[in-house]
């Protein structure tokens, strides 16, 4: 409930995303645009689309599509979307939002021999131990929003 009131407080009338613009994908949306505030980075959703897209290859949860270009496009499948939990839902997001919005690639750089050290990180093992996710999300907030710092 207090991550929800600091949300709304948070966002106050200062973000510019109509309410349900993203549907079923708004909270993480909203979120990943708290996130970018938090570390200092401004971000345009206007005119992203995501929506639920059948036939993603591999078990896919999400991809985007036309990274970098002026309609940023995150295709989702559904069945996954709705066997998966609120720790994967916002990696998953938080992951294609930095194709389509920040213009990121896949970062295959691990720390330890195993543990990425970037939610861009081309397969699951981010957030397979959501345990570690959740111990190291500060870090891979701050990686995701400034990769070369």
């Amino acid at each position: 409930m207090k991550i929800v009131l600091i949300l709304l407080i948070t966002f106050g009338s200062s973000v510019t995303i109509a309410d349900g613009q993203f549907g079923v994908f708004d909270f993480q949306v909203r979120r990943f645009v708290y996130e970018a505030k938090l570390q200092g980075v401004k971000v345009n959703t206007q005119r992203l689309r995501i929506e639920f897209m059948p036939g993603l290859p591999h078990r896919w949860l999400a991809a985007c599509f036309n990274m970098g270009s002026y309609y940023p496009y995150i295709g989702v499948d559904r069945y996954v979307w709705e066997r998966s939990g609120s720790l994967r839902k916002e990696y998953t997001i938080f992951h294609e939002m930095g194709h389509c919005i920040l213009n990121r690639n896949h970062d295959t750089r691990l720390k330890d021999g195993y543990h990425p050290i970037s939610i861009m990180y081309p397969d699951d093992r981010v957030i397979d131990n959501s345990q570690y996710y959740l111990e190291y999300r500060a870090e891979y907030m701050h990686e995701l929003f400034h990769p070369n710092k």
